[in-house]
């Protein structure tokens, strides 16, 4: 595995875990319909174009970590 951007890609994972939750969390409790339950569920379904341009530029910069030696 390789080991450039693992925080940042541990904090990424995590981030997206308690958003998970916080959705999960306010369908629970009834509040499906607010306005941070739409927040969240903008940031974690409706951000493709974000998310892969995300996910490119961390493997750009794991990539030119190599190039750089």
């Amino acid at each position: 595995m390789n080991d450039n951007m693992k925080y940042t890609k541990m904090l990424i994972d995590q981030q997206h875990s308690v958003l998970v939750d916080v959705i999960n969390y306010l369908d629970q409790i009834s509040h499906s319909d607010t306005h941070i339950r739409h927040k969240v569920d903008v940031v974690l379904n409706h951000f493709t174009h974000v998310n892969k341009k995300s996910t490119e530029e961390i493997e750009e910069v794991e990539g030119g970590k190599d190039e750089d030696r």
